[in-house]
């Protein structure tokens, strides 16, 4: 069995609206094709901006450049980074040091920080490519159609991949009670 690719979910969205198939996704000249693709990176950016285990790191290092300015630049794929210093801030493609008030890391050899990656559909788990597909052709079909009795069938896909698509991340993160809950942790807290 083939995995979802990112011309088989274009073709579903395609198809979700009566559109013939496409053969390949280099040099599209359907405009249909075309607003396809991009509602199917439109939803892939919403998704993976949430963090995921498979697309987030805790304490990546950024390293700054080792010349004046010293700047330490956000890697182009990162669509949320946060610095574990809270003296740092992300502000435009860069850090920057509110202590200091400058972009400058001047004798900084690396900062950690938690970065949720974007990546590119090809690269996510199935399940989620899956639940990506379900909703950019639901996306797709409501802006192209907008049919309530399709928006309605689409609905209910697109609630199951969704609930399928949690599922496998909570058992990928292995989830437990007493050290993974909230409510436990600011019991611990107040102690």
């Amino acid at each position: 069995m083939q995995t979802t690719s990112k011309l088989t979910a274009v073709n579903s969205m395609l198809a979700s609206v009566g559109e013939a198939p496409i053969n390949t996704l280099e040099d599209v000249g359907v405009v249909d094709a075309i607003t396809a693709i991009s509602a199917l990176e439109e939803v892939t950016r919403e998704v993976l901006v949430e963090g995921y285990t498979f697309n987030t790191d805790k304490g990546y290092p950024i390293i700054p450049e080792g010349f004046d300015p010293w700047e330490a630049k956000i890697p182009p794929n990162a669509l949320s980074v946060v610095p574990s210093d809270r003296t740092l801030v992300v502000r435009g493609e860069r850090i920057y040091d509110t202590q200091t008030f400058s972009f400058s890391h001047e004798g900084r050899n690396e900062i950690t920080c938690d970065i949720i990656w974007g990546l590119d559909f090809d690269e996510l788990p199935e399940v989620t490519r899956q639940y990506v597909a379900i909703r950019a052709a639901r996306r797709f079909q409501k802006r192209a159609v907008a049919s309530e009795l399709l928006n309605a069938i689409t609905a209910d896909d697109e609630r199951q991949a969704l609930w399928a698509h949690r599922r496998a991340n909570t058992r990928i993160k292995k989830k437990n009670f007493l050290f993974d809950s909230n409510s436990v942790r600011n019991i611990h807290n107040t102690r």
